[in-house]
């Protein structure tokens, strides 16, 4: 989907619809709600939609009857527009969606290369966003625009992020200028340019530059440049930058951080109103305290003389007409170096949910980005140096990475922390994750005993530290791998009670919840998840892969199986074949069926003589469902794929 401010086109090439971009402004016919049809299935290729959700999504207003001979009207023009393309729309009695295979959508590109952390993707990325999505669309459905409103700011926001990860990692004036067009208080962005002035020995216009940042900062927020920012500026004055000079500020990593980061949440201040205002505002320092408090990566100091906290909170709150501005930000207080800053606009209709929001949306943002630089600063130092908490944070990212040699050096990394800290609960959290993993990478063979260190491990962390939530939901992720479902439930439960809002600990909780057999409530709790992750890592998506399949939703879970890129392991060809199959996907089902074979026959590690029906018996037995009637539908989806289970 191209981004831009005419809305959505079709553009045609052999079996394919590009894009939603300039609907009407390059002749797509028809009424602007279906222009807006369009597009909201374009943004969801393979997603069914139920016929009553998109009378209620742009013509809630209307009778039903009205509302059904409406929607009629607008897909017969789609099907117009699209002309020989048409067969892309399908249209069944109570659904309608496109075909994923059949579709290509910009903003959906978009969205899977921000995931990614290679800097030509996020160069890929940042150059498919044009400005705001639809961003000439207007029609007289709330319902339509409510929803609009959120993809257009959460889609801003992937831009925004991106365009920071790139132009920290590579330096770029055109980067720079794109970023102040979508965040002009981006200091980020204005040290950017500063700095590429300086180089070029344009002086004037450097400090021009930095003039520029206070101005817009004292004009929305009422706050003067972070001290990187006056730094680099005084040695412009000084003439003292030159090409020479990396982006990065010199102070940054001279703090150790050799424990839980330690952070002060400041009093929230609100700009230029009192009242309801200033109330949010205290109140949602107080609340983003509490949240942060939740999770154990970090120490939460809420008096202004906690002189030991090594990073600071702050933030204000300002009104915009019908808007609220949030401005924060995340410093470190013995160098002055900003780690992270955000702005948030939100509607100013209901002041308790945009703090309930925003409470958690920047408790998790801090300390992901807390706990990436723990990591970073320890990369930097003599593993003898470290003490338990780093060793631990060093393990959990490679044990992030899934391959077994990084899970070797993981569980060194967590050995170590518990050889300095026995009572450390976390190593032991962690220690339980490699013996699970290296237990699914036994494909073919049937031996608990990996699973039992690892509940002895889980047990141990759960004796030292009961009231931590990652203790709790790791014991629950033992026991669902042991398929002791009814003690791995009551601890998943226990684990969102103490922090409801972990996105880990609830994606886990969905998947889980879709293998006890609560599928739907499972998707719900995965995407309440989404939200709160800083970069959703892979195998979040193959969750909701595999809680559609096991909600009978198939299209949507091939699609979502698909956008993943290259399948390699015998587990998720599996659980792709099965979507394939159930979605009327014969000769893809087929295919994929052959590859499955292959890759379980590559990891295979029991008898070597086994035929493609062990194969598909190994799948299903590996698979934690606790319902016998989940286990039939999978059976027979590899069976309708060619498969004899």
């Amino acid at each position: 989907m191209e981004f831009g401010s005419h809305g959505c086109s079709t553009h045609r090439s052999p079996r394919r619809v590009h894009g939603t971009h300039g609907v009407g402004q390059h002749g797509f016919p028809g009424t602007r709600k279906a222009q807006a049809l369009l597009a909201y299935l374009a943004l969801t290729p393979g997603r069914v939609h139920a016929r009553t959700s998109l009378y209620a999504l742009l013509w809630g207003d209307h009778e039903d009857e009205q509302a059904r001979g409406s929607l009629r009207y607008a897909l017969t023009d789609i099907r117009k527009g699209l002309g020989e393309h048409h067969p892309v729309l399908c249209t069944e009695r109570d659904v309608v969606y496109l075909k994923p295979d059949a579709v290509i959508v910009d903003a959906v590109e978009f969205e899977r290369l921000t995931r990614s952390d290679i800097p030509a993707a996020v160069k890929q990325a940042v150059s498919l966003y044009r400005g705001d999505l639809l961003g000439g669309m207007a029609i007289r459905a709330p319902t339509f625009e409510e929803w609009l409103s959120v993809e257009r700011e959460r889609l801003r926001n992937l831009a925004i992020q991106s365009l920071c990860r790139q132009l920290d990692a590579q330096p770029d004036p055109d980067m720079a200028h794109c970023l102040l067009g979508l965040d002009p208080l981006s200091e980020a962005a204005h040290r950017a340019l500063m700095r590429h002035y300086a180089q070029s020995g344009q002086w004037g216009l450097a400090i021009r530059q930095y003039e520029t940042c206070v101005a817009a900062l004292e004009r929305e927020l009422g706050v003067r440049p972070e001290a990187e920012t006056c730094h680099l500026r005084d040695r412009i004055l000084q003439r003292r930058i030159g090409s020479e000079e990396t982006h990065r500020s010199p102070t940054r990593g001279d703090t150790l951080i050799t424990d839980r980061p330690s952070v002060r949440i400041m009093p929230f201040g609100s700009v230029g109103e009192v009242g309801d205002l200033a109330s949010l505002a205290s109140g949602l320092g107080d609340a983003i305290a509490t949240e942060l408090a939740r999770f154990r990566d970090v120490t939460v100091f809420r008096s202004n003389y906690a002189d030991e906290a090594q990073f600071e909170l702050d933030g204000t709150v300002q009104r915009l007409g019908s808007h609220l501005r949030l401005a924060t930000r995340l410093v470190e207080r013995k160098t002055g170096w900003q780690i992270w800053s955000e702005r948030y606009d939100r509607a100013a209709e209901d002041l308790f949910m945009i703090q309930d929001e925003l409470m958690a949306t920047i408790a998790t943002t801090v300390v992901s980005r807390l706990t990436m630089l723990v990591y970073e600063r320890a990369q930097r130092r003599p593993p003898q140096d470290l003490h338990a908490y780093e060793c631990f944070v060093q393990g959990n990212r490679c044990i992030d990475r899934l391959d077994p040699e990084a899970r070797e050096q993981a569980r060194l990394w967590f050995e170590k922390a518990l050889a300095i800290d026995p009572t450390f609960a976390r190593a032991h959290n962690g220690m339980a994750f490699v013996h699970v993993q290296n237990s699914n990478d036994n494909v073919g063979v049937t031996s608990s005993l990996g699973l039992d260190t690892a509940l002895q491990h889980a047990e141990a962390a759960l004796d030292l530290d009961p009231a931590d939530p990652r203790v709790q939901y790791t014991l629950a992720y033992v026991c669902l791998h042991r398929r002791e479902f009814e003690r791995a439930r009551r601890h998943y439960v226990r684990a969102v009670e103490l922090n409801p809002n972990d996105p880990i600990i609830l994606a886990h909780w969905g998947l889980a919840q879709a293998y006890l057999g609560e599928a739907e409530a499972g998707l719900r709790t995965l995407q309440s998840a989404l939200p709160r992750m800083l970069s959703p890592p892979r195998w979040y998506f193959t969750y909701c892969a595999r809680a559609l399949l096991l909600a009978h939703r198939p299209v949507e879970s091939a699609w979502q199986m698909a956008s993943l890129g290259r399948l390699d392991g015998p587990r998720d060809l599996a659980w792709y074949t099965i979507a394939c199959a159930h979605a009327g996907r014969a000769k893809e089902a087929s295919r994929l069926a052959a590859d499955f074979v292959e890759a379980a026959r590559a990891a295979w590690r029991g008898d070597k003589g086994a035929w493609p029906a062990e194969f598909g018996s190994w799948f299903l037995d590996a698979t934690l469902l606790a319902r016998r009637e989940d286990c039939e539908y999978l059976r027979l989806g590899l069976r309708d794929a060619g498969l004899p289970v």
